[in-house]
């Protein structure tokens, strides 16, 4: 009898892998129209295309500016055109991650320990005086560039469309004992995150000082990195003192991550975690990258799941930050000076393989025994490219009948070299079992779309 397994839609290895203990790796789940054969298929993330390749690195933050994209590395900010050809716009040190905002003026931007800005006819300056202080992040609302001081429970603001600091424009957030620790604009709103809670502030246009906290604006959750607060649409999403990824529905948060995301999570350190977001197709992401896990989760708010990104060396993506710039989603590299497009029409990482898999549900029966006459993939076929790797193209099929303590030995089959329609992923004679997980994977750099898996089975 053949009959269809079900799709795997997301991740789900947490706790209870041995009653789900499916995976998705490098793919994600589109819906598709209701005339169709399947309703859901798997769609390969995107590949990473080279833009422009800065002779400083790391690339720690991008930024749209004047029709420009704006470059921070470890000592220099780049202007960089939509041709890819850039200027050495001067020198900075810098040593993390920045935060970068802009008033259609000035570019603000911040590492944790020194602070720069930019225009046009004056170039780069460093922040200093009696009304700077080293800030985790800023964030431009209603004209003013909002840094949030390090290590303090204050922030302290710019002037009105100027980078002006004035020693006495600050304030604090103080509904509880905990230090701020990030900062962002969302719409008529200043979010003030904590290590314990969170405040709405908004600007009440006071002369002494703008900024007044919403009444009862007091959110009991906490906030574990700065750099995991990103922001898409109307959405702002954070990685909680809890190891839980939550969203803003209004002033209420909402949770967003799974049981097996959060005990993923949360398998080793998270105060370094940073995120960024994009969207691409219609699709709405959430990148979360835990640089000490060497691991990046992503949620796609478009159907509400979770899915795997890895990289063959890295094991996280290179990706560190995300600007969009003309058309494109770009991405700077976490440890050199590339710019990168996001691509879903390129099949690897600058040369380098994908790696996709997919972890069936288990196939159970009631403890009686089954046997498994074949297997076949239903996916793309005829993808295979021209020359080089990819010319033919293989899926590898390997199962478990022990809930995934061990895998049986790799089977790889054709995908079809290009125009070959008639390949068939397909293996015959898998033998008896009781339980039963079938694992996929395609490392092949070609196109990668998989609506369904069928056994026919006794």
């Amino acid at each position: 009898m053949l009959k269809p397994i079900p799709l795997t839609v997301d991740s789900s290895e947490g706790r209870a892998e041995i009653a789900t203990g499916c995976k998705l790796v490098n793919l994600y789940a589109e819906q598709v129209p209701s005339s169709k054969k399947t309703p859901v298929v798997l769609i390969g993330t995107p590949g990473l295309v080279p833009f422009v390749n800065l002779p400083t690195a790391p690339v720690y933050g991008m930024i749209v500016h004047d029709g420009y994209l704006y470059a921070v590395t470890a000592t220099n900010l780049y202007r960089v055109a939509y041709d890819g050809s850039y200027l050495d716009m001067g020198s900075v040190t810098i040593t993390g991650k920045v935060w970068m905002d802009t008033n259609g003026v000035h570019i603000a931007f911040v590492d944790g320990k020194k602070g720069y800005w930019y225009r046009t006819e004056t170039g780069v300056t460093e922040f200093s005086g009696e009304g700077w202080y080293p800030a985790s992040t800023v964030t431009k609302h209603d004209g003013h560039f909002i840094f949030c001081r390090r290590n303090t429970g204050q922030f302290f603001i710019s002037g009105l469309f100027d980078v002006s600091l004035d020693p006495l424009d600050f304030a604090t957030a103080e509904s509880a004992s905990d230090n701020l620790v990030g900062v962002i604009s969302d719409s008529r709103y200043v979010l003030m995150f904590g290590g314990k809670t969170i405040e709405f502030w908004y600007n009440s246009g006071d002369n002494s000082f703008p900024y007044e906290r919403i009444q009862g604006g007091i959110v009991d959750k906490g906030c574990a990195a700065a750099n995991s607060i990103a922001k898409t649409g109307s959405s702002v999403y954070w990685l909680g003192d809890d190891a839980t990824v939550y969203r803003f529905v209004g002033y209420t948060p909402e949770r967003v991550s799974t049981h097996a995301v959060e005990n993923d999570i949360k398998r080793g350190r998270i105060d370094d975690a940073e995120a960024f977001t994009y969207i691409d197709e219609g699709h709405s992401f959430y990148v979360l990258t835990m640089p000490s896990q060497r691991k990046t989760w992503c949620f796609d708010s478009t159907t509400g799941l979770w899915h795997e990104r890895k990289h063959r060396v890295f094991g996280r993506v290179p990706a560190g930050c995300h600007v969009r710039f003309g058309n494109m989603n770009l991405v700077g590299d976490f440890q050199s000076g590339m710019i990168y497009a996001l691509d879903l029409n390129a099949a690897d990482d600058n040369g380098t393989s994908i790696s996709r898999e997919v972890r069936f549900p288990v196939i159970y029966n009631g403890g009686r025994n089954m046997v498994a006459r074949s297997i076949e993939l239903d996916v793309l076929h005829g993808v295979g490219k021209i020359s080089g790797k990819g010319i033919n193209p293989q899926a590898v099929f390997t199962w478990s009948d022990d809930e995934g303590k061990s895998w049986s030995m790799e089977h790889s089959r054709p995908l079809g070299k290009i125009g070959d329609k008639k390949a068939r992923a397909k293996v015959n004679r898998l033998g008896m079992f009781v339980q039963r997980q079938f694992r996929v994977s395609v490392s092949s750099p070609v196109k990668v779309v998989i609506q369904g898996l069928y056994v026919d089975m006794q």
